[in-house]
């Protein structure tokens, strides 16, 4: 029996859970439902395999020690983990995996509260991965950025399986519901919370100079925790998958000025979606070959001020190139390969 640990599956879209969905049902496909079984907190459609609900918690340091016993007890050939919360120990007869995003907790200053809490969280996390990646017999990480990290704070090398890229709006046609009335088109688009790592606060610096100076897009904010108000800003909230959809499809630019990133999902969907992509120059997007993508300096406003002035036509021919390299299939095979080793 193989067991995939699905419990970072939500009902929401994000990266893990949309990583773990697509190779949890190409792992059924390929051995048949009677062979995998996935673990997860709560049952979600959208996995096609037998699912078993757990209410070990991932990030619970009492049920990680647990939740090794229990699987120790259900003695699988294999374990396979879709985030890096894995095994405290692991009996030999069984190969277990991890994946690692990101390590967000250790580089990104807001991940906990400041002073004290920072501290202890940072010690918290580091138990569960630094236990998980040793109980591991092999690590797998979605970019040469977040393979990097983990080498130089845990030595620890990893094999990269990079996300792939979903026709998200596939089955969405634009309607009477929303309209050019709504949202207005040529605008600057961002796409996700608003915590102080994804650098809206600086971006808004250059937006703001940019409008001062006679600049004329909008800039469109989806997602949660915007607040702002500013001349040619327009905070949404969160919005339908229809409406997202017309979004990113009428956007001049999406923008994506975080400071670190694992991965970057936002710049596949953007420039699978036709818009070209105006991002921060960290090491995760600069991974990104595409001449769809422009970078600036996120603590540079004058290079950001210039770029939103300049005039950019989308690449069609780029894009079916680019898009091709982050298939899910080809993530899929990256993994069956090595756990068949």
């Amino acid at each position: 029996m193989i067991i995939l640990d699905c419990r970072l599956v939500a009902e929401s879209e994000t990266g893990i859970s949309r990583f773990s969905i697509e190779n949890a049902n190409r792992f059924v496909e390929k051995f048949g439902k009677d062979k995998i079984l996935l673990l997860v907190n709560k049952k979600n459609d959208k996995l096609i395999g037998t699912q078993k609900v757990t209410k070990f918690k991932p990030f619970n340091i009492i049920h990680f020690f647990i939740f090794s016993f229990f699987i120790y007890i259900i003695n699988p050939e294999k374990y396979i983990s879709f985030h890096y919360s894995g095994l405290w120990f692991k009996r030999d007869r069984t190969q277990c995996f991890i994946t690692v995003h990101d390590l967000m907790y250790r580089i990104v200053d807001d991940f906990f509260k400041p002073g004290f809490q920072r501290l202890i969280g940072v010690r918290y996390y580091d138990f569960i991965v630094k236990y998980s990646l040793l109980s591991s017999d092999n690590v797998f990480s979605v970019s040469q950025t977040t393979k990097d990290d983990l080498l130089s704070m845990f030595i620890c090398n990893s094999i990269i399986c990079s996300e792939g890229i979903n026709d998200l709006f596939s089955k969405i046609s634009i309607d009477g519901e929303v309209s050019n009335d709504k949202f207005g088109s040529e605008y600057f688009l961002y796409v996700g919370n608003g915590r102080p790592h994804k650098g809206i606060s600086e971006f808004l610096c250059a937006y703001k100079t940019y409008i001062k100076v006679g600049g004329e897009r909008k800039l469109i904010l989806v997602g949660s925790g915007h607040n702002i108000v500013s001349d040619g800003v327009t905070c949404t909230g969160v919005v339908s998958d229809k409406e997202l959809y017309f979004l990113y499809k009428n956007a001049y630019a999406f923008v994506f000025p975080s400071k670190y990133e694992g991965f970057g999902l936002p710049i596949l969907e953007a420039i699978n979606s036709g818009t070209i992509v105006y991002c921060n120059d960290i090491p995760a997007f600069k991974e990104f070959n595409s001449d769809n993508i422009y970078y600036f300096d996120i603590n540079n406003v004058e290079s950001i001020t210039n770029l939103l002035f300049e005039n950019h036509l989308f690449d069609d021919i780029d894009s079916k190139v680019f898009l091709s390299k982050y298939n899910w299939n080809n993530t899929f095979e990256i993994i069956y390969e090595e756990i068949q080793q």
